[in-house]
């Protein structure tokens, strides 16, 4: 039988080793040779495997790039992972290999090393196509990713080919160093190496498998999500074994950043299944010899505590969680009191939540859903029926007419969404002032009784769009309008700013007091709204969905802002429409506290003056309103 011209050359001892240029057939050769020759699969090595010892330390192989990096000891931390991995030469039962954690602990390097691994074992067999069940024409394509080209290109790309150029035994295949010519793979056997960072860029390729680097640090918003699974379908389609799964891998490579990022909710989804192996290591774990000094405890928080530095003033506080204490070493204790979100995620490699619920004591938050439910806690609206009006949705009949509690002054905040988003509305009104007690926040010590507003948010709702049409704003000027034939007074309403300025305008024109009021900018108006419900100051709708945004609401690390998460627990997307309307209506009162006090406080006498016309403003409904009970 004709001996294949492709195969792997195998210099004599002592004799030059050949050109690969000159030893390498072409393409239509290869594959010529391939439909002549009939190849048993059980004996498909053109020459034995090494296992993945041999290959990190023989200098045949990548012993040579290894040398002095820590690698030939026998007890190094990505050594075995790596072993777990290859157990055998013949191939590995994981197909998704993902390395997070602490910077500067290998893990590119270890993904390299397993691809070149994996690239060397295909180079081994005669035909690598028979062996994947796929045309002699396919090429099989190894694929280096990342958020840009240009890093594809220079990081990974060159810890690969450096490992490849350092090899003998890859030296004599290729010359990692020579421009392609089209059509043209860099590898015999029609097995190619290339970079990208864009689906496009895999796009109509025989993908086998890929690495993919820094994944935590997308620059365009899904890429990195749609790069994997793109990427994934590429794999199965090309070369999925009978009975699930493929013999290539696919190999994640990133810094640690937080929960909620796209490594970390591609890993969650895929963790449980077979064939999937994740490790983050935290700087001691694979640098162990470095440490001498002693150790110290650090809380690396929950869902509901933030991170922190266990001492004797805290040891009891976080007793009761065990599994959520480490030990770090002392040598980090400066970086860890310096900022310790940081240090946990670049040192010891583990994810902190980037955000905490800023409800935490959800036991009051329950407390202060107490106001019956005036309105649906959502609905739609029709912008073309003229009928249809928020008015008409009112549960309780006749809660309108007369009006409850009509000398008050009422303040509103919309939070306007056009089309993806509801519209939240809310209406509150200051119902007294309650006496507390102020203490001093360094030793808790009574030291004042002063007088706090209390407020009731009468009611809030969310409008969403029927499916084709945008929410209609003017059927909110509808809806205020009617509240004011009502005898509703308003002080003032406010909107969050997005497309806005003709709603504003809508109001003045009215006679209401309008201005922008964001929860957005700062985290100041939710800390305010949260004071007071932990006070029991506050009195809020008995709304689901309400209940469901406050509760997910999320405070960042460090304070500024206050957001919903991507999804809610049930999968369903993220929101504060009506959350924001209600913190935006007990803001908007807490702005006028101090002439509300004195509108509560001292009630004007009957005015000297003859009776003035009716007018809009709360001051003057307040002496026509006073003159007629009077």
């Amino acid at each position: 039988m004709k001996k294949n011209s492709d195969s792997l050359p195998s210099a004599p001892d002592g004799e030059k080793e050949p050109n690969p240029q000159n030893s390498r057939s072409t393409d239509d050769e290869y594959m010529a040779s391939v439909a002549m020759e009939a190849v048993d699969l059980k004996n498909d090595y053109e020459q034995a495997v090494v296992d993945i010892n041999t290959f990190l330390d023989d200098p045949e192989y990548l012993g040579d790039y290894f040398e002095g990096r820590g690698f030939g000891d026998e007890n190094n931390y990505w050594r075995k992972v790596l072993q777990e991995i290859f157990r055998s030469p013949s191939g590995s039962d994981y197909w998704l290999v993902a390395f997070k954690g602490a910077v500067g602990t290998g893990k590119t390097t270890t993904a390299c090393a397993g691809m070149a691994y994996d690239l060397y074992r295909l180079l081994c067999y005669r035909h690598p196509q028979r062996m994947l069940e796929v045309p002699p024409t396919e090429k099989i394509e190894f694929a280096i990713f990342n958020v840009t080209l240009t890093l594809a290109g220079d990081v990974v790309w060159d810890r690969i080919t450096q490992m490849i150029s350092s090899s003998p035994w890859f030296s004599r295949v290729v010359d990692i160093t020579r421009k392609k010519k089209r059509g043209e793979t860099l590898f015999p056997k029609r097995i190619d190496l290339y970079s990208g960072s864009r689906v496009g860029h895999s796009r109509g390729r025989g993908v086998y498998e890929v690495i993919i680097d820094e994944a935590n640090f997308e620059v365009i918003g899904g890429q990195v999500r749609e790069s994997f699974y793109s990427l994934l379908r590429r794999i199965q389609s090309r070369f999925m074994k009978v009975g699930g799964g493929f013999p290539g891998r696919i190999w994640v490579a990133s810094s640690e950043t937080e929960k909620s990022s796209v490594l970390n909710q591609l890993i969650e989804q895929h963790r449980k299944q077979s064939g999937v192996i994740v490790r983050h290591p935290a700087l001691w774990d694979v640098k162990p010899e470095k440490y001498t000094r002693g150790w110290f405890k650090v809380y690396k928080g929950s869902e509901t505590r933030p991170p922190d530095i266990i001492d004797g003033t805290n040891e009891q506080l976080y007793a009761g969680e065990p599994e959520n204490i480490i030990s770090v070493p002392e040598e980090h204790r400066p970086d860890f009191m310096a900022s310790i979100q940081d240090a946990l995620r670049d040192q010891a490699g583990i994810s902190t939540g980037s955000r905490y619920k800023l409800f935490q004591q959800r036991d009051k938050l329950i407390k202060a859903l107490c106001v019956e439910l005036r309105f649906p806690e959502s609905f739609e609206l029709d912008f073309e029926d003229d009928t249809d009006q928020i008015i008409d949705k009112v549960l309780i009949r006749d809660y309108f007419s007369p009006n409850s509690h009509p000398h008050w002054p009422r303040f509103i905040h919309v939070d306007i969404g056009l089309s993806g988003d509801r519209l939240g509305f809310a209406c509150c009104y200051i119902s007294g002032f309650k006496e507390v007690q102020k203490r001093d926040t360094a030793d808790f010590q009574k030291v004042a009784v002063v007088e706090v507003p209390e407020l009731v948010v009468e009611f809030a709702f969310g409008i969403k769009a029927k499916a084709g049409q945008q929410i209609p704003l003017l059927k909110v000027y509808n809806f205020i309008q009617s509240l004011r034939d009502r005898r509703f007074s308003f002080n003032s309403i406010t909107t969050d700013g997005y497309e806005s300025a003709f709603f504003l305008q809508l109001m003045t024109r009215m006679g209401i007091e309008a201005h922008e009021l964001s929860m957005e900018k700062t985290s100041k108006p939710y800390r305010k709204l949260r004071t007071l419900v932990y006070g029991g100051l506050v009195h809020l709708p008995q709304s689901k969905l309400l209940q469901r945004e406050l509760e997910e609401l999320e405070l960042s690390p460090d304070g500024r802002k206050v957001d919903h998460p991507e999804k809610h627990p049930d999968g369903t997307p993220g929101s504060k429409d009506v959350a924001d309307a209600c913190c935006g209506a007990v803001c908007n009162a807490l702005e006028r506290e101090i002439g509300m006090r004195m509108f509560y406080q001292y009630p004007p006498p009957l005015p000297p003056l003859p009776v003035r016309r009716y007018s809009d403003t709360v001051l003057d409904w307040f002496w026509d309103d006073w003159r007629e009970r009077v």
